[in-house]
Formats: C-alpha cells, structure tokens, sequence
C-alpha cells in the first residue's frame, strides 16, 4: 500500500495453482513498469472492464505543494496501455481528492464498481498529519459515485465503514474488494490492528463486511476471513490487500499480499466461499525481482481472467521509493 512505499520514498517468475486442477501454472512478469503515473508514482490498481475499454483507478500523488495522496484514473484499448484521463488542474487522472482539514485529507487504496446506473468508487481516508501509530492511521473507508466513470461526487462526508475499537480492524480500513455473492454486497478488506488489539493478534488481516442496499451501507462479519499464518513464513505477519476471482466451478480464488517484516510477496488461496476458511499454497505466486522497478515489493494486486488468461496488475516499488504499476499474467483453465 501507498503508506508503506511513501516510507520508503520518503526516507530513503513465481508460481500458482489452478482453480480447478491443483495444477502448477507459471506466471509471465514483464521486464518494465506498466505504467508510472504522473510522478513515478502509480499504486493500488483496480481495474473495470467495459467492452473495449478499459478503467484503471490507482492511488497518485500531488507533489506541487506537499505529497498528498489522492485517486486518478487512467483507461486503456488492451490493458497494456494506458493513458490519464483529461482532468481538471495540475494532477493528471485526477477523480477526487481529500478534504483539508477533514478525516480523509489523503485518499488511497481505491475500488471500483458499476452498477445498472452508476459506478462505486470506494476508498480509505484518513489525515495528513499526527497519525497514529504513523501517517496513515486511522483511516475508514469512504465512497464515491459518478454517472459516467469520470466525474465523482462523494456519496456522504462520513465514512460508510470505521474501525471498530479492540477488533482486528482498530486502526485501519483499507483495501476493498466488492461483488455479489448469494443475493447480497459483499466486501473483503484488509483490517489493520496495532493498539489496543483485543482480538488478540496484532496486525493487518483480511475481513468481510455485507450490503444489503446494493453497496451503500455495510455490516461487518464477526469472523476473519484470513490471519497470519505463523507456519508460512512469508505470511506470518499478516495477509493484507486482496483480489478475489470467482471460478466457472463456483470456488473462489483469492490472491494477497504476504506479510514478513520488511517483505512483501503475492499469495494465492483456494475455497468455495469467499468467506473461507481459505486454502493457502505453501509457496508465493508473485515474488521481487532484483535489481528492477519490483525489487522493494510486490503487493495489492488486482486480477481479471480473460479468454483463460490471468491477467494481473499490482503495485512494484523499487529501493529508491518510486512506485508503478506492474504486470503479470498466466494461463488460467477453467471447468465448462
């Protein structure tokens, strides 16, 4: 997420399984950045196809005054390619940014959805300044609608979804992911606890909420989703930031970002819920590459399956704290 790789910006071919057949499938990494933003600063993509055109939101940055994080928007012919969105002001992409002086100054971490009439922009918030335990925190999760992709308007001035005091989502909410599931809403975020974690573990673990109004108001689930896993190395501090693909067998896969001090590496799980309990491959799908734009990380991936390809897009720092959009993509067969 932009917070971790802010710090770093500040301050300074993997493996999966197959839905369906448990087998092992290779994963193709392109050699260069997708794409870099305005400032070489380009994170959390999540991505809606429409026919022909593709809509990608990502966290971007304003560096003309002080570094503000905000949502911009860029579309592409094939997913490869993309370009910013014509926008108003200085920021190119630019959809909506945070209020001065309110509880999300700084956006990031967006989500999009269309419905029959209007697209869902979801993301978190929280102040520029004096966060606690770091920058960053708290933050809830807001929403945004617009009637044409391009143009948003904030839903309410409240958050739709705040941390819930002692519980695994104390500090932070952060990373949706939204569809339908069995006539409802339903959403899976990365809860993020530090102090005062009653739950009993400390960290970042991915929970659900559900909506009965079509994604507008939400309920929290009182169970995970996924925890750290102290057995897998690579997520024993936490799973975090995900992407959930619906099967054409009705399993679900979830891919998310490992935890392990200072590392940071792509996972994948298997479960005919979404909800779990989840499967987790022993070993990473998607790890850093030294010496390159993903050396720093690889985390908060988004992953669309098209024509029995998995195509995946995902935030890469690299050690001097630049932060673009990667790529990934592997074969995907599917049960008819």
């Amino acid at each position: 997420m932009l917070r971790f790789c802010l710090l770093l910006y500040m301050f300074c071919f993997g493996l999966t399984v197959s839905a369906q057949e448990n087998e092992v499938t290779e994963w193709r990494k392109w050699d260069e950045p997708m794409f870099s933003g305005q400032f070489f600063i380009a994170s959390d993509p999540t991505i809606l196809r429409e026919a022909d055109l593709y809509r990608m939101y990502y966290t971007c940055l304003d560096f003309f005054d002080e570094p503000r994080a905000m949502i911009c928007e860029a579309t592409s012919a094939d997913g490869y390619v993309w370009q910013n969105i014509e926008a108003e002001g200085r920021i190119e992409g630019l959809v909506i940014r945070g209020r001065d002086g309110e509880w999300d100054e700084d956006l990031e971490g967006s989500y999009i959805l269309r419905t029959d009439d209007q697209y869902l922009l979801y993301y978190s918030g929280y102040t520029h300044d004096n966060g606690y335990p770091a920058q960053g925190y708290p933050a809830a999760l807001a929403l945004a609608t617009s009637p044409d992709g391009n143009h948003f308007e904030r839903y309410s001035p409240d958050p739709i979804l705040s941390p819930t005091s002692g519980w695994y989502d104390n500090d932070a909410v952060y990373s949706p992911v939204v569809f339908e599931y069995d006539g409802q809403y339903i959403m899976i975020y990365a809860g993020h606890c530090y102090t005062d974690c009653n739950s009993g573990w400390g960290g970042v673990s991915l929970l659900a909420a559900t909506s009965p109004d079509g994604g507008y108001t939400w309920t929290k689930r009182d169970e995970p989703v996924l925890l750290a896993n102290p057995d897998i190395e690579w997520m024993n501090e936490g799973a975090a930031e995900p992407a959930i693909v619906a099967n054409a067998d009705g399993s679900f896969t979830l891919f998310f970002t490992g935890l392990h001090g200072e590392e940071r590496v792509l996972g994948i799980a298997q479960s005919d819920s979404p909800f779990g309990p989840w499967d987790v491959h022993p070993e990473p799908i998607l790890t850093p590459t030294p010496d390159s734009y993903d050396e720093a990380g690889v985390l908060a991936p988004f992953v669309l399956v098209e024509n029995d390809v998995a195509r995946m897009w995902y935030l890469a720092p690299d050690a001097e704290g630049y932060l673009r959009i990667g790529y990934a993509e592997a074969d995907w067969p599917q049960t008819e």
